[in-house]
């Protein structure tokens, strides 16, 4: 049910029509602009635009620093073939794990380490989906190297070794099939 604000409160709204005007101008404008790129620059909200104060409002993190996008080639230009994109997706279906406080510690450092050495911020998400991409790249060498594998049956979850066992066996599949892979250009 919505709620319902005071005759002399603003609803809250996440993005003011003048702080996208002002964004998508200054964009077009920008002299200094490297070329084949487009800058934009998201600006810190003015004063007179922030949201007001109240049950709705969220706390609203610092603006990140200019994110540049392949700008439209020149009108007339030769057609080069598009980069590769990914398809939109919708990302509906969650799949969970369990982790040891550990392993928990571990991935969040890697996540670290990956995000300072790409200078941009990389979440869990991110590496888990790159390494589901990976794995079904390497598909058909998977299934070459599952069929030669020796695996009897999955341990019960009442056997926390057994499993640690287990999936230490399964990424040495997974790396074996990984490093067998031909790569394709």
């Amino acid at each position: 049910m919505p709620k319902r604000i005071a005759p002399n409160e603003r609803p809250y709204s996440p993005v003011q029509e003048a702080l996208a005007r002002d964004v998508l101008t200054r964009h077009r404008d920008r002299p200094d602009a490297a070329p084949g790129l487009a800058v934009v620059e998201i600006p810190a909200e003015r004063e007179e635009e922030a949201p007001v104060p109240g049950p709705r409002a969220e706390a609203v993190e610092a603006p990140p620093a200019p994110v540049s996008f392949p700008a439209p080639p020149p009108a007339g230009a030769e057609a080069q073939p598009a980069p590769r994109t990914a398809k939109k997706r919708d990302l509906t279906r969650e799949k969970r794990m369990l982790l040891t406080r550990e392993e928990e510690r571990e991935l969040d450092r890697l996540i670290e380490e990956i995000s300072d050495e790409l200078g941009v911020r990389v979440k869990v998400s991110n590496v888990m989906r790159a390494s589901v991409t990976l794995l079904f790249n390497v598909r058909e060498e998977l299934a070459k190297q599952c069929r030669r594998a020796q695996f009897s049956k999955r341990p019960r979850n009442s056997e926390p070794t057994e499993i640690a066992n287990f999936e230490e066996n399964l990424a040495r599949l997974f790396d074996s099939a990984v490093r067998n892979t031909r790569h394709r250009d």
